[in-house]
């Protein structure tokens, strides 16, 4: 584990030989030196996707409607996108020069980041949460799309699932 932080891992995270996390930004093609005291913000920024898709999930399940969850998802994920790129990689310094390590994958951060039974706790609990969204559906009598809807959750659930399974494999705990 490096000394000075809070040891974040993402297939765009990497850390420099003095230990500094260095955020490597594939849309701009830029690397963002992240001091310690911002990394907590990273992590929530790491993970806005997954935060939209929750609130997605929260309107299906309250049955809000489908064109209703799906204005939330988007209204969040435009909302973290623009803190994010807007906001937060404004305020880090740029890294001159930088040249990302090829071939980080998202197992091999997750590998990195946790034990073999943590990842493994975290594939069933994703394929438990996609099962549970289809059979809610089902018990609402909802509409098709929102079973097509769940089905697809299920679906990416069972896909995350995969690449935890793969981790675990590889991890050395």
């Amino acid at each position: 584990m490096i000394e000075n932080s809070k040891y974040i891992t993402g297939r765009n995270i990497q850390y420099s030989k003095k230990g500094e996390c260095i955020l490597y930004d594939s849309f701009t093609k830029a690397g963002y030196l992240v001091p310690i005291s911002r990394q907590t913000q990273l992590a929530v920024f790491q993970n806005r996707f997954l935060i939209s898709v929750t609130g997605l999930v929260f309107g299906i399940i309250a049955n809000i409607g489908t064109v209703s969850s799906i204005g939330i998802g988007a209204i969040l994920l435009i909302i973290l996108e623009y803190l994010y790129r807007m906001r937060f990689l404004k305020s880090l310094a740029k890294v001159r020069k930088y040249v990302p390590a090829p071939g980080r994958t998202l197992a091999d951060s997750i590998a990195e980041r946790y034990t073999k039974k943590k990842a493994i706790s975290y594939s069933i609990l994703l394929v438990l949460f996609g099962v549970l969204m289809v059979f809610n559906s089902i018990s609402a009598h909802a509409a098709v799309y929102n079973l097509v809807l769940s089905a697809a959750i299920l679906a990416a659930c069972i896909c995350y699932a995969a690449i935890f399974l793969k981790a675990a494999s590889r991890c050395r705990n």
